[in-house]
């Protein structure tokens, strides 16, 4: 009797471990292969959409930190230059936001949301010429490169302005979008007057906080217009 419970006892937990081994196994290929589809979904999206979408003025290919020679590369090999590489971009961000905030405009129902694109436009023309002079200061090209991030931001405001139907609803949307714009340029000026500070040029630190102060304010002014008549209006319609 002892014999048998001692050869018997082990035979069901080798068995349960045997069978618990394939099935933690087989739920790891089950993530990996719905992740792969969404990533070819995404890309196969934004295909699509830069389909639709009118042409650009200028070409929607990047050219980052290009040097004399049209089309060559220049890589970044210090502090200054990766500075540099930040205002370059955000040359390219206000004068991509300086076009979306026009259509914004445009598309915007509500009085007081079509004035706050309005005035943020203004903002953002003013806020390109400061970038512009600092890197008059360091005599390099302001214009060399498109920035994706606020490409890809602005496609995806296009693209809301197509789906949604019913002024309320597309308000709301405006304001949805406007605010992702918002918290990118946020994060944008946040970098460039940081890495100006490193550098101890403190002049053009505290233009890069003027602009991210406006930043700031435009955000926080957006919330409440949301908050207030236009989602209430969209979520009535």
């Amino acid at each position: 009797m002892r014999t048998a419970l001692k050869t018997s006892a082990p035979a069901p937990i080798k068995s349960i471990q045997l069978d618990m081994v394939p099935r933690r196994a087989a739920a790891r290929p089950r993530l990996t292969d719905s992740a792969e589809p969404c990533g070819l979904r995404f890309v196969e999206n934004n295909r699509e959409m830069r389909q639709r979408l009118s042409a650009p003025a200028e070409p929607m290919v990047p050219q980052i930190c290009t040097s004399s020679k049209k089309g060559t590369a220049m890589e970044l090999s210090s502090f200054k230059d990766m500075y540099i590489a930040e205002l370059q971009e955000l040359v390219s961000v206000e004068e991509q936001l300086t076009a979306a905030l026009l259509r914004m405009a445009q598309m915007a129902s509500h009085s007081a949301l079509r004035d706050a694109f309005i005035r943020h436009r203004e903002e953002t023309q003013v806020q390109k010429d400061r970038l512009e002079s600092i890197l008059q200061r360091h005599r390099v090209e302001p214009k060399v490169h498109t920035d994706q991030a606020m490409q890809a931001l602005v496609h995806e405001t296009e693209k809301m302005l197509e789906i949604l139907k019913g002024n309320e609803l597309r308000d709301a949307g405006l304001i949805a979008s406007a605010q992702k714009l918002e918290h990118y340029e946020i994060a944008a000026y946040g970098t460039a007057a940081a890495l100006a500070g490193q550098l101890e040029l403190r002049d053009e630190q505290r233009k890069l906080h003027a602009s991210l102060e406006e930043e700031k304010k435009t955000d926080l002014l957006l919330t409440p217009m949301a908050q207030g008549a236009v989602n209430r209006d969209a979520l009535a319609a």
